[in-house]
């Protein structure tokens, strides 16, 4: 996480892009565990799971249904659900990865308090048809970083980085320009 980076070596970070990013516990769609999550990371049952239901035609169309609900509205990219599929349903990507939803509650409740401390360059962007509740989280984070800039971008949902490059790009030319304010 960027802005646990940030906190613990200001020194070395010379400003912060966040794009649509979870930031805070509160509003985090697995703020209090999924399912899957919690079976897929307890011990015996878990590995069981990873090592049967990665395997079948429910995993992948599970993996379909997580890409379309992570990029909706905008069009999820050709071969991207058969990339995720081939490194992310991997048993031990996939149980790390749900081992990171699980943490991530209880980390983001005590982070969140020192980000008032964070002093360097911040451009916050969200785009305004996020579907995950990151818009808030912005809104929020602003809060605690006032000499944060703070964007929503028109017409981007959630995937940033994967349909919008420029966007990224622009919003890092920013953090270079703010150095010099600041």
């Amino acid at each position: 996480m960027t802005l646990s980076y940030a906190i613990q070596f200001p020194n070395e970070v010379a400003g912060i892009v966040t794009l649509a990013g979870a930031m805070y516990k509160e509003g985090y769609p697995a703020e209090n565990g999924d399912f899957l999550s919690k079976a897929v990371t307890t011990p015996i049952l878990g590995n069981i799971i990873l090592n049967t239901l990665l395997k079948t035609p429910l995993a992948k169309g599970m993996a379909n249904s997580m890409v379309k609900a992570t990029f909706a509205p905008e069009q999820v990219p050709a071969k991207y659900v058969e990339e995720l599929y081939s490194l992310g349903f991997r048993p031990s990507h996939f149980k790390a990865n749900r081992e990171d939803v699980l943490a991530f509650p209880v980390t983001s409740n005590e982070l969140s308090a020192k980000y008032k401390t964070i002093k360097i360059p911040t451009v916050i962007v969200v785009g305004e048809k996020d579907p995950f509740g990151t818009i808030a989280q912005a809104e929020r984070l602003k809060n605690d970083i006032p000499h944060a800039v703070y964007k929503l971008i028109p017409n981007i949902a959630h995937m940033i980085p994967e349909l919008h490059p420029q966007t990224v790009i622009e919003n890092i030319n920013v953090i270079s320009s703010m150095k010099k304010t600041i």
